[in-house]
């Protein structure tokens, strides 16, 4: 059965928030390891409704259309920013663009140094992260988030029975 939620309603913080409170909460326990599942996080940035399981008649997209008959199809979500590397600033860090002073493209703004991107929550619960291509987030801190980020970064590379997010 397909869901539906409207992004007026819940947020791209509170799915962040709920992994991140959960993986913390679980790392206290030894039933972690045990219950850690493995995570595909697929992000992508600079996107329209125009795919097949939205409703365009003309767009081929069957690997979309086929996931998102059976997960999560959100209907109501917006740009959080006008242009590519503040998006993907908001994807990474789970915030909007002005709290961080960051909405502008190559804004070069100073964030906090408290400041984790979402991928070092993981790697902090025993994740092996792994990232293809993309490491422009407009941010000025250099984070050194992942375990690999480059085009051959492969979840294989990780040691053996290690969780993975990528």
């Amino acid at each position: 059965m397909k869901k539906e939620i409207s992004m007026s309603v819940i947020i791209l913080v509170y799915p962040l928030v709920l992994i991140f409170l959960s993986l913390n909460a679980c790392n206290k326990s030894n039933r972690f390891e045990k219950l850690k599942p493995n995570i595909l996080w697929l992000v992508s940035e600079d996107n329209s409704p125009c795919l097949g399981c939205y409703g365009d008649s003309l767009a081929y997209t069957p690997n979309l259309d086929d996931l998102a008959s059976r997960r999560v199809r959100y209907t109501g979500a917006y740009a959080n920013a006008p242009v590519c590397s503040a998006a993907r600033s908001t994807l990474i860090s789970g915030m909007y663009g002005i709290r961080l002073g960051i909405y502008h493209h190559r804004s070069a703004h100073p964030i906090p140094q408290s400041f984790k991107p979402y991928p070092i929550f993981f790697r902090e619960a025993g994740y092996y992260c792994t990232n293809n291509a993309k490491k422009d987030y407009n941010l000025v801190n250099d984070y050194d988030c992942r375990n690999e980020s480059s085009m051959e970064a492969h979840y294989k590379n990780r040691i053996p029975g290690q969780r993975i997010e990528g």
